[in-house]
This record gives structure tokens, C-alpha cells and sequence, in this order.
């Protein structure tokens, strides 16, 4: 098979399961809302956000060990060193493993009654569920280890059919189990430890699998010239990745603790469907990357440059339209999801500022291709932090006089001013009119005309009623807003035609 091929299988096995994880994940919620209510699911919501706070203490290792595993694989690497690593990358896993078990599982009392606002939940019921959660949290860390070695020892197929179906044990088959033996959420974590559990195994068996090492290859200290080369590397990646999940993850943590569990629950949902707009957006930035990365060892400027115009237009051309949809017809949309009055009532205002926040990141995000093409993600770093204190300062002050609303406008309003104040600073290292020109040849007009179109559906008052005409009417609208925003910007204009000559000329 071709080297081409192979990495086009690879790209569509990994893409293809994490969209498979993404909207399972956001699939069952109204299932696990109705079944458990919305202060019981706030748990499970905090689970999800102590799985992502837990990714900080990462700082860059799994990064490390898909990088090392692939030259071992490649024939790079050698042997002895890389075994001699990951023994002490091992250790190193397993005392951190250790230590998120202890933190949560013996402070499980301060989690449920000065963290959480759980007044309407048995003090004990929330102990058992914070135990059990340091349970999954120390067995996952560990899980990140292995997982990290298979991805690098290039065994994407099989990782992309593991996760496809460890998603489909964890979210999917114990929605009948649910039902049948009347889960309590006890139950339900208790479930989730177990396949937890059944997921770790798998994982261990298979890097054993892959590794293989000869019994004569022994483990060695590692030199302090191997260390600092090898640990630079988590570092620079480090600060990067401990930067973007604290500033994604910030205003989480303010809501779980200031406001109560069940608004909590809403707040994540709201934000977790938001976070369509990434998985729509994110394959095709990741696309770039090795391409742009490239033309610029090359120097090819004007190609990047190119490349760099499509990608910012094409990413604004499709989230324009879905935030349009969403200020339309959030509410009609989430009827479908969910026939809760209350629950479409408490998640459609958040929604809708979480969408617009989301579109403005993942337009700000292109900018990343040509930093990371670069190799030099000291200004990356430097605007995250910048927008990690916005949040930090305005989220609790937004919490404080209109609740978790109150925190949705905070967040957004703080993605904006960052978009304007470095999106000129990050893109003008490479071209110093680049961030103009997109601004009033591409975005004004597109931003312009959609929204001039959403006025009048506004005010038109098109009432939609049933699954298949809301679905049917949304759809059409939003692929003639694509359209409309496509066709208002000049570089999508140049492309098309550029594209219909090259191919019918």
C-alpha cells in the first residue's frame, strides 16, 4: 500500500471514531437527563469535567511517548533507551495515579459538601459517587499511558475500533441495563468503573502485544543529556496543552462550584453541544498540518499563504451559518433532542453564546497552522494566557449577578476581545496585511450578508412545528446561509473559479 494511502486509512479510521465519540457522547444526554434528573446528572457532568482537569497533569507526556514509540517503530529510536523510558515514564504514570485516586477518593467529604452545591442529594450518595469517580479517574491515567504507545506504534485501525466500541459499552449498552434494573447513579459508576476496568486490560495486552522487546534489552538510567532532550520536548508541549485546558475548562469549574448541581448539569450540556462546532471544524485544521508545515520548511510562502486564505474562509463559510441557525431556531432544535420544556428553557440561552464563543475559537484556531508550521508557539502561548485570565476574571463576576448565564456572556465576550486583540499579533508574524484583508474581504461581507438574512427570517416569524418539518426547514436554511456566505467572500469566490477552470477549462 502506498505511504499516501496508508496515512489517508489512518486519518479516516482516527476522524471517523472521534466523531463516532463526539456525537454519542452528545446523543444520550437527554436519555441520561430524563432518567436520572438534572441534579443527578450533574455528577455525572462533574466526572467529565475532574477527566479533563485530570489532563493537565499530562504535561506533555503522552505526547513524548507517541512521538518516541513511532521513531522505535520507525527504526530511529534505540531500543535499550526507549524501553529504559518508558520504565520511568511508567513509574511516573502510576505515582500520579496514585496520587488523583487519594486526592479524590480521601477528599471526597470536601468535594461533595464544599465544592459541589448538592443540597438536594444525600450528603452519602454523593461520597459514594466521588469515591467511585477517583476510582475511574486513577484507572483512566493510567489507560492514557498504553493508549498514548499504541497510537505511536501506529495501530490507529485498531485504536479507532477500541474506542468506537469502549463508547458504545460505556454510553450505549447501559441504556437498556438502565432501564431494565433500574440503575441507580451509584450503579451507574459502579458500571463504568468496570468497563473502565475492561478497557485498561485491553490496552496492557495489546501494548505487549506491539512492543515485543528482546529479553537481552535491560533498563538502563537514563543520561542527564537524554533527559533534558527528551523532557524539552514535554515541556514546550506541556505549557501549550496546560494552558488551552485550563483556559477551556476554567469557566466549568467556576459554575460547578458557585452555582447549583442541576444548573451545573445544564450549563454542561449546553456547552458540550456547543463543542459541535469544534468537530465540525477541527479535521480540517488538523488536515493542514503537515502540509503547511511542509511548504514552509520550503519556504514556500505564497503557497501557505494560499492554503492559510481557503482554510480561514472555508472555516468561517461553515460557522457563520450554524450560529445563525442556533439564534433562529436553538430552542425548536432542542424540542427534538429533548420534549422537556424546562430543559430546552435552561440550555437554549447558554447555547447560544457558547455556539457564537466556539465559532469565533475555531476561526482563531487557523491561525495555529501557521505557528505550529513555524515551530514557535511562544506567542500561542502568551494569547492563551491572556485569554485564561479574561476568564478567570469575568466568569465568577458573571456567575455572580446573572448566574450561569451570566457566565456564558463573560466567556464570550472575553473570546472576542481575544480573536481582535491577538488574531492581528499571531497571523501578522507571518504577514502583516493577512488579518485586514480577511477582516474586510472576507468576514465583513460574509458576516454581513448572513446576517442581513437572519434578520428577515427573524421577523418573518416562519413557525416550525414537528420533528420533520423543523429538521427539513433548518437544514435547507442553513446550506443556503453556507451559500450565501460563500459566495459574499472573495477568496471563496477566486477558489471556485479558479477550481471550475482547472477542471472544465
Amino acid at each position: 500500500m502506498p505511504m499516501s494511502t496508508k496515512i489517508m486509512n489512518s486519518v479516516i479510521w482516527n476522524s471517523g471514531s472521534q466523531l463516532y465519540m463526539a456525537l454519542v457522547a452528545i446523543m444520550v444526554i437527554p436519555v441520561f437527563t430524563n432518567f436520572f434528573g438534572p441534579s443527578v446528572y450533574g455528577l455525572i457532568a462533574f466526572s467529565v469535567l475532574l477527566q479533563s482537569i485530570m489532563n493537565m497533569l499530562d504535561l506533555g507526556f503522552s505526547a513524548l511517548l507517541s512521538r518516541e514509540s513511532s521513531r522505535y517503530r520507525s527504526g530511529i529510536g534505540e531500543a535499550a533507551f526507549f524501553k529504559s523510558l518508558l520504565h520511568h515514564l511508567k513509574k511516573i504514570f502510576l505515582i500520579l495515579a496514585v496520587f488523583i485516586f487519594s486526592l479524590f477518593f480521601f477528599g471526597s467529604d470536601f468535594v461533595a459538601k464544599v465544592w459541589l452545591n448538592s443540597d438536594d442529594l444525600e450528603p452519602q450518595l454523593v461520597n459514594h459517587c466521588i469515591q467511585l469517580i477517583a476510582l475511574i479517574l486513577s484507572l483512566r491515567w493510567i489507560c492514557i499511558y498504553y493508549r498514548s504507545l499504541v497510537f505511536g506504534l501506529d495501530a490507529l485501525r485498531w485504536l479507532a475500533v477500541f474506542n468506537v466500541s469502549i463508547t458504545t459499552l460505556k454510553f450505549l449498552v447501559i441504556i437498556p441495563l438502565m432501564y431494565f434494573w433500574d440503575f441507580t447513579i451509584v450503579e451507574y459508576f459502579a458500571y463504568q468503573l468496570m468497563i473502565q476496568l475492561f478497557e485498561l486490560v485491553l490496552l496492557v495486552a495489546k501494548t505487549n502485544k506491539l512492543l515485543n522487546f528482546a529479553d537481552s534489552i535491560e533498563v538502563r538510567p537514563l543520561s542527564k543529556a537524554e533527559y533534558a532532550q527528551t523532557f524539552s520536548f514535554c515541556i514546550a508541549v506541556g505549557v501549550s496543552t496546560l494552558l488551552w485546558i485550563a483556559t477551556t475548562q476554567v469557566d466549568k469549574i467556576y459554575v460547578s462550584a458557585m452555582s447549583e448541581l442541576a444548573d451545573f448539569s445544564f450549563f454542561y450540556i449546553a456547552v458540550t453541544v456547543a463543542g459541535v462546532i469544534t468537530v465540525m471544524t477541527a479535521p480540517m485544521i488538523n488536515a493542514a498540518l503537515p502540509k503547511v508545515t511542509i511548504l514552509y520548511s520550503s519556504g514556500s510562502f505564497e503557497a501557505i499563504s494560499h492554503i492559510f486564505g481557503i482554510l480561514l474562509t472555508s472555516v468561517t463559510v461553515l460557522v457563520l451559518p450554524t450560529c445563525a441557525i442556533t439564534f433562529l431556531y436553538g430552542a425548536e432544535l432542542l424540542s427534538i433532542w429533548s420534549n422537556e420544556p424546562d430543559f430546552v428553557a435552561q440550555v437554549n440561552p447558554i447555547l447560544k453564546w457558547y455556539v457564537l464563543g466556539n465559532s469565533v475559537l475555531a476561526i482563531a484556531s487557523v491561525s495555529y497552522v501557521l505557528n505550529f508550521a513555524a515551530g514557535d508557539l511562544r506567542l500561542r502561548n502568551l494569547s492563551s494566557l491572556f485569554l485564561l485570565v479574561c476568564i478567570v476574571v469575568s466568569a465568577p463576576i458573571g456567575i455572580y449577578f446573572a448566574g450561569v448565564e451570566g457566565c456564558s456572556w463573560a466567556w464570550c465576550i472575553s473570546v472576542i476581545i481575544y480573536f481582535f486583540v491577538w488574531q492581528p499579533v499571531l497571523i501578522g508574524k507571518f504577514s502583516k496585511f493577512a488579518f485586514r484583508n480577511y477582516v474586510f474581504v472576507d468576514f465583513v461581507p460574509a458576516i454581513c450578508a448572513v446576517t442581513l438574512i437572519s434578520y428577515v427570517l427573524e421577523y418573518s416569524n416562519l413557525a416550525l412545528k414537528g420533528t420533520a418539518e423543523v429538521v427539513v426547514t433548518t437544514s435547507a436554511i442553513w446550506v443556503f446561509l453556507t451559500l450565501i456566505a460563500a459566495l459574499s467572500s472573495k477568496t471563496f469566490r477566486k477558489f471556485i473559479e479558479h477550481w471550475i477552470k482547472s477542471h472544465y477549462a
